[in-house]
């Protein structure tokens, strides 16, 4: 139990960075989790999996530059890591770099990551290529329905929003892809 090791050694890095991660992974106590993985970084600043917890605490908060910068640190640490490369993936695609994440999400998937990892990456790609497939199709047909399509929302599983910049013209191109 960590939570036992935590009252054993309430300054250990390691469980700290451990319960912490468990904590934002699980989206809850994220102050707390949040002041354990500092005090996990302030004694390991160089861990790459403690900055990647870090990194993976302001994804999960809508922080995805700092998300990034973090990431960055940690992929220079730990070039071989499958999850680091995976969040990596993940803030590149929250940030409009597609091509970026595929390519850290493919190195994730070639670094011989754990069953659910591989499916949940695969799913990721997958969604990546069908928004930029639905992105071409509204755009090629945009000037034959215009005003009709301004918008696409695949809301069912909350896990693409793709809209225009807000300038509703028929020529206005979509391109932005900002939630999976």
């Amino acid at each position: 139990n960590f939570l036992k090791a935590l009252e054993l050694y309430s300054d250990q890095p390691d469980v700290l960075n451990y319960l912490g991660y468990s904590y934002i992974d699980m989206d809850t106590n994220m102050a707390v989790a949040k002041g354990m993985i500092e005090k996990a970084l302030q004694q390991k600043p160089n861990d790459p999996y403690i900055v990647d917890s870090m990194a993976w605490y302001y994804f999960k908060t809508g922080d995805y530059e700092e998300a990034k910068s973090l990431l960055e640190y940690a992929i220079d640490l730990m070039p071989y890591d499958p999850i680091i490369n995976d969040h990596y993936g993940d803030a590149l695609w929250k940030l409009g770099q597609n091509v970026e994440a595929r390519f850290h999400w493919s190195k994730a998937l070639e670094l011989d990551p754990e069953e659910e990892t591989i499916a949940d990456i695969k799913i990721k790609i997958f969604q990546m290529a069908i928004s930029t497939l639905i992105i071409k199709w509204i755009n090629d047909l945009r000037p034959v329905f215009w005003p009709v399509i301004t918008e696409y929302h695949d809301s069912s599983k909350g896990l693409m929003y793709i809209s225009t910049d807000g300038n509703y013209n028929p020529f206005t191109r979509l391109t932005n892809v900002t939630e999976w």
